[in-house]
């Protein structure tokens, strides 16, 4: 069968941002109120307006941060949904782990196929490749992308640093040192979790 599409949860909710957009609207009025009645008080009362002004912008610049960053991040969480969805369209095959180098050879091109096609960002190929990983190359994906994520100090691995590992452990290039467990076969693996 074929995989649903991941997804992630936002972490603040539409009707939230709007919260957060209306804030800063009713923070602007204040705002202009302040400048008006500032022009128009006496002296004494100009340094208290000014003070309660210059924290009432500071408060909108830092409210106008968080609602840049959350627009920011919806639209990457977005467009890495679009994008996922488009490979899906394609129905690439699943890569389980066997048949050698050159069936692991053919997965990759027809997954860079894929990618070309539908534009997928650089940052985003190994995370949608890795969602057609199964069994075998599945677990063992599991077991070490955080691991492989360190070894190249990167928060995301890159997908020419994917293509290595997945030969190392999965075709024939030699490993270079690694320090990764090698594969455990899906057998193995069935059988450690059977009760």
């Amino acid at each position: 069968g074929r995989k649903m599409a991941p997804t992630k949860e936002t972490s603040v909710s539409n009707e939230e941002l709007y919260r957060l957009m209306e804030m800063n609207a009713a923070r602007l009025e204040t705002i202009k109120y302040l400048i008006e009645s500032w022009k128009m008080a006496p002296r004494e009362e100009t340094h208290a307006n000014n003070e309660m002004l210059l924290n009432m912008m500071e408060m909108n610049a830092m409210l106008l941060g968080t609602i840049k960053n959350l627009t920011e991040s919806r639209a990457h969480e977005s467009s890495a949904a679009k994008i996922n969805k488009a490979i899906m369209r394609h129905q690439p095959s699943e890569y389980d782990g066997t048949g050698g180098p050159v069936r692991l050879e053919e997965w990759f091109r027809e997954m860079e196929k894929i990618f070309s096609a539908v534009g997928c960002p650089v940052e985003l190929m190994v995370d949608q490749a890795a969602f057609y990983l199964d069994k075998q190359a599945g677990l063992w994906w599991y077991d070490n992308k955080d691991a492989l994520k360190l070894s190249h100090n990167k928060e995301v691995l890159g997908w020419e640093s994917f293509k290595k590992v997945m030969k190392e452990n999965f075709g024939d290039l030699p490993e270079t040192g690694s320090n990764l467990p090698k594969k455990r076969s899906y057998s193995q693996h069935l059988a450690q979790t059977q009760f």
